[in-house]
């Protein structure tokens, strides 16, 4: 039987820079997840702040990885952008898993760009960009924020209309069925 034996001194980050990037993952994270948490979308702060921070660990790994392939010399083939294209793939399908269609619309678009902004957080942190993520971060709290405040209200009204007019059966929009079963 084979002992795996961890050497916690074998990585090319100290523990300052670990914590700096996963805190910075979890306060984007949370940040966006915030926005998500006070409308009582069904993928909240948690959801949120724990995606980004696990995107931004399997980041850091995905560096390390590389870089210890890299430290063995030539003819080694490091490739850490395997490791991110997974992250990514999973990214999708957590943020796809957010968007639910009913019998009339479609609920979670923002949630489902929400989680996957707070996956890119982490990424982007877990990595060690931080003037990327800091602007990413802003820029997609002001999206969510602030085109809500200044969206005109009746563009607001309107689409409430829409969405009560079809509830009630009263008129088909795209891409809806006109009876359960073909839901």
């Amino acid at each position: 039987m084979a002992i795996l034996v961890v050497n916690m001194d074998n990585s090319h980050f100290t523990w300052t820079q670990i914590i700096v990037r996963l805190a910075a993952a979890l306060a984007a994270g949370g940040a966006i997840g915030l926005d998500r948490e006070w409308l009582r979308k069904p993928a909240g702060l948690k959801t949120h702040m724990l995606f980004a921070l696990a995107c931004a660990m399997m980041s850091i790994m995905s560096i390390d990885l590389y870089l210890m392939e890299s430290d063995r010399g030539p003819g080694s083939n490091p490739d850490a952008t395997r490791i991110l294209q997974g992250i990514i793939t999973g990214m999708s399908f957590l943020g796809a898993g957010a968007i639910i269609r009913g019998q009339h619309k479609v609920h979670g678009l923002t949630t489902g760009a929400g989680v996957w902004l707070a996956g890119g957080l982490g990424i982007v942190f877990g990595v060690g960009q931080f003037r990327l993520g800091i602007v990413a971060a802003v820029l997609g709290l002001a999206i969510l924020i602030f085109i809500r405040m200044i969206e005109p209200h009746d563009i607001k009204n309107r689409r409430l209309e829409i969405e009560r007019a079809a509830e009630m059966g009263e008129i088909r929009l795209p891409g809806t069925s006109t009876t359960t079963e073909d839901d």
